[in-house]
């Protein structure tokens, strides 16, 4: 039936079905009255990469899926129902950077309100905060085989090993040894509207090591 290899499968609907291949997609629809399947082709002229992930949002309203030219959120309507190509990128910001980082098929990870991108080869990840519509980027000590969250802890699978995020605990190590805390404690800035949003540029950080004065800067 299909010219190329099927990529990638998500639900429009409890009725219809979403087949995406690496050039273009299909919709897969069940009619009751007739009981018949029927396929047809969307107007998407481009698919999902081999190996990469589409993933529908919780709501059910949104469908994530990467491209060449980063990652797109697409409803129902934009897939099936345009007469040209709708792609909100949402990666048109950063986009040298997911270029760079974009290097094999991207996985995909809903955890809550940030949506995890990242792929087996590369020890970065890229997090869009869906609330603020801002990027973060981690970097892990390997690179993931999987990221998953299971409803109740987001997990990260690596070397036949699974690890838990505690997004609890203040404490981290200092070269993998020595715990500490740390915290950010700013002033309060909502000149009445509490859904303002403060960005941190850079934090300083003054120490001493081996009785020698340090100061770091860090930049996001």
């Amino acid at each position: 039936v299909f010219t190329d290899n099927i990529t990638g499968l998500v639900n429009f609907s409890q009725t219809a079905l979403g087949v995406f291949l690496e050039t273009c997609a299909y919709e897969l629809t069940f009619d009751s009255s007739s009981n018949n399947y029927y396929l047809t082709k969307t107007k998407l002229q481009l698919g999902n990469k081999q190996g990469a992930d589409i993933l529908l949002s919780y709501d059910g309203n949104n469908i994530f899926i990467t491209n060449i030219k980063g990652l797109s959120a697409l409803n129902y309507q934009d897939v099936v129902q345009s007469t040209e190509q709708i792609y909100k990128y949402l990666t048109e910001n950063i986009i040298e950077t997911y270029v760079k980082f974009a290097t094999g098929p991207i996985k995909l990870c809903q955890y809550k309100d940030y949506l995890i991108l990242y792929n087996t080869t590369d020890t970065t990840c890229l997090i869009y905060d869906l609330r603020a519509a801002s990027w973060w980027k981690w970097t892990f000590e390997y690179a993931p085989d999987k990221i998953i969250y299971d409803g109740i802890n987001l997990l990260f699978l690596t070397h036949g090993k699974i690890y838990v995020f505690d997004f609890d605990s203040q404490s981290v190590l200092d070269n993998n040894a020595n715990p500490f805390d740390w915290s950010f404690t700013t002033q309060k800035l909502h000149f009445g509207a509490p859904n303002n949003y403060k960005h941190i540029r850079s934090v300083s950080i003054v120490t001493e090591q081996n009785n020698k004065y340090c100061r770091f800067k860090l930049k996001f």
